[in-house]
């Protein structure tokens, strides 16, 4: 299955003015499961969705993904399973009647993914007024290369696993000297709840930070508190990087 959110009373059919919305992405009005990546026909108005999880493949290849909506859509696949790394591969700048499949801006260039690796996947949707659908078909291997609506058995439901909400937020500057990291935990899937374990990474190299371990001189052990570690002392004029690490209860890692 896969997640389905909406968000009510919102104008507009661009998708741009659902992602305006201050609710917007974190404060849904509801959600449900889906069985495959297409949401209701006709459902409502005024009225903007979001479709998101991760996609699996049995086989590795060569996929190419469509997006049709009415209203605006968007279409956004990770080179991971991490939502950050995601790009936009398809969108739908207009409208089009249900799971009409077209060539243009609204398919997406060939894309190579292998097999025992997990994308997340997203599709954006707003919905102004009259007639409405959201639906993502793809073609490739596992498919038999024939197009088709991405069934459930390669998706799952997304859930928060990465740290989010950092402060100092990305890119902020004229940070205090003396400051103390905060962000809000991953969810650990094998417990449906925040990561017990955590590590903590920080330094001023971005690519060290990055690839270091629990043996580098970047890594500052587990958090002092609930989503916090600090405080730390900065020197002016420098970039710092950092980075949080939740551990499986499940696998250790």
């Amino acid at each position: 299955q896969i997640l389905r959110e909406w968000w009510i009373d919102i104008d507009g059919d661009d998708v741009d003015d659902l992602k305006s919305d201050p609710t917007f992405p974190d404060h849904p009005d509801d959600t449900e499961f889906l069985d495959t990546l297409e949401g209701p026909t006709n459902w409502d108005d005024d009225y903007g969705s979001r479709i998101h999880g991760w996609l699996y493949v049995k086989n590795s290849g060569q996929y190419t993904f469509w997006i049709s909506s009415d209203d605006e859509s968007e279409l956004w696949l990770s080179t991971d399973e991490d939502p950050a790394n995601a790009t936009l591969i398809a969108f739908e700048d207009s409208w089009s009647a249900a799971r009409v499949w077209q060539t243009g801006d609204e398919q997406s260039e060939p894309v190579n993914l292998e097999a025992g690796k997990r994308y997340y996947i997203s599709a954006i949707h707003k919905e102004d007024g009259g007639g409405d659908n959201i639906a993502v078909a793809w073609q490739g291997p596992d498919s038999e290369n024939v197009l088709q609506i991405i069934p459930g058995g390669h998706l799952k439901p997304f859930l928060p696993i990465y740290a989010h909400g950092p402060s100092p937020a990305n890119g902020q500057v004229d940070v205090p000297l003396n400051v103390t990291l905060t962000w809000t935990p991953g969810v650990d899937e094998s417990t449906l709840s925040p990561y017990v374990i955590q590590r903590v990474y920080f330094g001023t190299n971005q690519a060290a930070v990055a690839n270091a371990v629990t043996s580098s001189p970047e890594y500052k052990g587990p958090p002092m508190g609930a989503g916090q570690y600090g405080p730390l002392t900065l020197d002016y004029y420098r970039y710092y990087y950092w980075r949080i690490d939740g551990v499986s209860s499940a696998t250790g890692k």
